[in-house]
């Protein structure tokens, strides 16, 4: 029996986007038109480690790979089988350790979630492409559990990959 969350639904205040940080906005109209396909609703996981996160639709990944305005080599996360591919990071191991949630009520119930930005975060010699999410139903998980509503601070998001940069070098 499919569960959605009833966190999507509280009538209580949540954070949304940050609109600055240290990533760069890219315009991508494209976009919408990827969110208004793909399912925006997501199962939550609880990997047996304690990584809880929620388990995308990998067309994510495949359909907007092709519209990413990169310049060098671009690396996509891993859509095969056996790979975790598209997904949204909820909670980290250490997390639930450390605030000793041994039992994730939630796991394996639907949240919501929407798609509002392209993204990238330059990280040196390459360029981390992600998603930017809003779903405040994870932002009421992670305060239900004494978190922080945001995983270390920053917005939910679905990575897509990585583009190498290529450094010029000065002749020597």
């Amino acid at each position: 029996m499919e569960v959605i969350s009833l966190l999507n639904h509280l009538d209580a205040p949540y954070e949304g986007l940050h609109q600055e940080g240290d990533f760069v906005t890219v315009e991508c109209p494209e976009l919408q038109n990827l969110a208004d396909r793909v399912n925006n609703v997501a199962q939550l996981v609880l990997k047996g480690n304690g990584f809880v996160y929620l388990n995308v639709d990998n067309q994510y990944i495949d359909d907007i790979e092709k519209d990413l305005p990169v310049q060098g080599e671009f690396k996509p996360i891993s859509t095969k089988p056996r790979k975790m591919g598209a997904h949204i990071s909820v909670i980290y191991e250490d997390e639930m350790i450390s605030r000793e949630i041994w039992n994730l009520e939630e796991a394996g119930e639907w949240f919501n979630f929407k798609v509002k930005e392209l993204r990238y975060i330059d990280r040196g010699s390459h360029r981390l492409w992600v998603l930017a999410v809003e779903a405040p139903g994870l932002e009421h998980l992670r305060t239900k559990y004494g978190l922080k509503a945001k995983l270390q601070g920053h917005d939910f998001h679905i990575t897509l990959g990585y583009e190498s940069l290529e450094v010029e070098r000065d002749a020597a």
